[in-house]
């Protein structure tokens, strides 16, 4: 398992299959729900 996100991408985009590319939306979508949920929780918890 790699851990970064560059090695990643550079992996998924010359695998020459979809597969790889197919299940990369989750090293995408992660950080920037992880990043809104930790916002409002913070906004919550602040008040």
């Amino acid at each position: 398992m790699k851990k970064y996100i560059a090695e990643c991408i550079g992996t998924a985009a010359f695998a020459g299959n979809m597969a790889p590319i197919a299940s990369l939306w989750v090293f995408i979508v992660g950080p920037l729900v992880g990043g809104a949920l930790a916002a409002v929780t913070y906004k919550s918890l602040k008040k």
